[in-house]
């Protein structure tokens, strides 16, 4: 199996990013934790969608949502 994007979602918020294989998430848990909240991500838009730290993941959806950044006012 390939590597891939992987974003670790904890309370509903991405907390980590990692290319590598989801077996090798699963092999590890020292370094991955619980391998349950891993969610695979995908550079090219399809499935959830790409993401970064501080993104949400909507669940109910299965897409990752930006931040919203509101403007410093003038």
């Amino acid at each position: 199996m390939s590597a891939t994007y992987y974003a670790k979602v904890e309370n509903g918020t991405v907390t980590d990013l990692h290319v590598v294989s989801y077996d090798f998430i699963v092999a590890n848990p020292n370094r991955y934790g619980d391998a349950s909240l891993w969610i695979e991500t995908f550079v090219d838009g399809s499935g959830p969608g790409y993401c970064g730290i501080g993104w949400t993941y909507d669940a109910a959806l299965n897409k990752f949502v930006a931040p919203v950044v509101e403007s410093a006012p003038l």
